[in-house]
C-alpha cells in the first residue's frame, strides 16, 4: 500500500489553476472555470511507507506543491521483478541523496504532495511536453472524446513524436459503429482541433478517425499509447479519413492574390498548415487548428500583409473566418481615417499605468516554486524591431538592463537572459 484515506474521511477534489499545472506547479483556485482542473487525493502515505516527488531529470527532491516522479519504499515495496535482473535493478534499487540508506521504486507515475496529500497526474512515459508545458493524455482524450458525437467515447489516443521543432501531437480516435454510415469525417476533425484549440491552445500535427476497434488494447482493456505510436510510425492503419499538416505546403509571401479575402485565406492556410480550398468563411481558427503559437505567427503573417500591427490577442479560437475578415476591414479604415485626421506625427505611447497584466505559467512556476535551476525553464521572446537597428546597442541595453534590477530576487535567476540571439 502506497496511500490511503482516512475512514470516514471520503475523497478530496482539489480544483487547480490548468497553465500552472502545465508547468508543473499545482496552484489551488476558488472556483472551476474554463482555465481550471479537477484533481482527486489518493490519501497520505500508509504508516511504513515513505513517499517522495522527485525530478525525473535531476533525481533531486521536489517543493510541496510541485510536481515530479513518485518514488516509494518500504516493507510493502516488492524486491524486483520475476527473472528480470536488469529492468529490477532501475525501478526498484534507486537512491536519493539525503536518504541514502533506502532502495527507492520509481513508479513511473506523475504527481504532488499537497498538505501532504498525494495527488496522481499521469504517467511519465505518457507525458506530452510542447513548447516547455506538459499535457497528460487522459486530459486531451476526454477532451476529444466529447468533442463530438460521432466519436466513441474511452476509444482515443493522444501521443507525441518528435519533429524538427520538438515534440508534434498526434490524436487518433475510433467512431462510433453507427456514425459511420453518415461521417461527415472533416467535420469531426474539425471539431477536434477546435477543442484543442479553445481548452488548451494546442493544435494536432496530425489527427485520425479509425474503424471501431483498431486500437490496440491491454488485456485489462486499456488502450496502449506505445503500441498506437509504433503502429501509427508503422503505417499499419487505414483510416476513415485523416489529416496531417505535413502534407500541405506553405504558401510563400510572393502568391499572387485578388483582394484581401484571398489573402487572408492563403496566409490562414500557410500558417494553419491546411488546404486553402478546404478553407469556408464560416470555419472558425480553433477548428482550423490555432494554437498559441500559430496565433502569434497568424498576427505577424497579417502586419506584413496589412503594414501595421496587430495584437494576437484578437485571434481568439471560435473567430470565424468571414468575422476575423469583417475585423481586418474596419480596423484598417478605422486605422486610415485616424492617420488622415492626426496632426501629430508623434504615435501615442502605448499606456500600461494602472492596468494588471496576468503572470503566464512559466512565470507562475519561476517566481513561486523556489526554483533552484531557472535553466530547466525557457521563454521565447520575440522582439519586434525596425528596419536597420543596431543589434549590438539592443543587446547592451538589454545587459544593462539585467545589471539593473538585479538586486531583486526574481532577476537574481535569470542569468540566461540576453545570453542567445537571432535574427528572421
Amino acid at each position: 500500500m502506497a496511500t490511503a484515506v482516512g475512514r470516514g474521511a471520503g475523497a478530496r477534489i482539489v480544483t487547480l489553476d490548468s497553465g500552472a499545472l502545465a508547468a508543473g506547479l499545482a496552484k489551488p483556485v476558488q472556483a472551476m472555470g474554463d482555465s481550471a482542473s479537477e484533481l482527486v487525493g489518493c490519501g497520505k502515505p500508509g504508516a511504513g511507507v515513505s513517499l517522495r516527488i522527485v525530478d525525473p531529470q535531476t533525481g533531486q527532491v521536489c517543493a510541496a506543491g510541485r510536481s515530479g516522479e513518485i518514488w516509494l519504499s518500504g516493507d510493502s515495496v516488492a524486491l524486483g521483478y520475476w527473472n528480470q535482473p536488469e529492468a529490477s535493478r532501475e525501478a526498484f534499487e534507486n537512491a536519493l541523496d539525503s536518504e541514502a540508506d533506502a532502495a527507492w521504486l520509481r513508479t513511473g507515475d506523475l504527481g504532488f504532495l499537497l498538505d501532504d496529500e498525494l495527488f496522481v497526474s499521469g504517467r511519465l512515459k505518457d507525458l506530452i511536453i510542447i513548447r516547455g508545458r506538459n499535457y497528460h493524455p487522459p486530459d486531451l482524450e476526454e477532451l476529444i472524446c466529447s468533442s463530438h458525437p460521432a466519436l466513441a467515447l474511452n476509444a482515443c489516443a493522444a501521443f507525441a513524436l518528435e519533429g524538427d521543432s520538438g515534440e508534434q501531437l498526434v490524436i487518433v480516435a475510433e467512431v462510433r459503429r453507427d456514425a459511420r454510415r453518415d461521417l461527415d469525417g472533416m467535420r469531426v476533425i474539425r471539431a477536434i482541433r477546435a477543442a484543442l484549440s479553445a481548452s488548451f491552445e494546442l493544435s494536432a500535427q496530425a489527427v485520425l478517425l479509425l474503424r471501431p476497434g483498431t486500437l490496440p488494447r491491454a488485456t485489462s482493456g486499456k488502450i496502449s499509447r506505445t503500441a498506437c505510436r509504433e503502429q501509427y510510425l508503422a503505417g499499419d492503419w487505414t483510416p476513415i479519413v485523416s489529416e496531417d499538416a505535413q502534407s500541405f505546403v506553405a504558401l510563400t509571401r510572393e502568391t499572387p492574390v485578388a483582394g484581401l479575402e484571398n489573402s487572408l485565406f492563403q496566409r490562414v492556410a500557410s500558417v494553419l498548415r491546411v488546404p486553402v480550398d478546404s478553407l469556408d468563411g464560416e470555419q472558425s481558427l480553433g477548428e482550423l487548428g490555432l494554437d498559441s503559437l500559430k496565433r502569434v505567427e497568424l498576427a505577424i503573417t497579417l502586419e506584413q500583409l496589412l503594414g501595421r500591427n496587430l495584437a494576437p490577442e484578437m485571434f481568439e479560437p471560435d473567430l470565424r473566418l468571414t468575422d476575423l475578415l469583417t475585423l481586418l476591414q474596419e480596423t484598417t479604415e478605422r486605422e486610415r481615417v485616424n492617420t488622415v485626421a492626426s496632426e501629430d506625427p508623434e504615435k501615442e505611447a502605448f499606456d500600461t499605468s494602472g492596468r494588471e497584466v496576468p503572470l503566464t505559467p512559466l512565470q507562475h512556476a519561476f517566481l513561486h516554486a523556489g526554483v533552484e535551476k531557472p535553466e530547466t525553464f525557457v521563454e521565447i521572446v520575440y522582439l519586434r524591431t525596425p528596419r536597420g537597428l543596431d543589434v549590438d546597442t539592443l543587446r547592451q541595453a538589454l545587459a544593462d538592463l539585467r545589471r539593473a534590477t538585479m538586486p531583486c530576487s526574481p532577476c537574481q535567476r535569470m542569468p540566461i537572459l540576453g545570453r542567445r540571439w537571432s535574427r528572421r
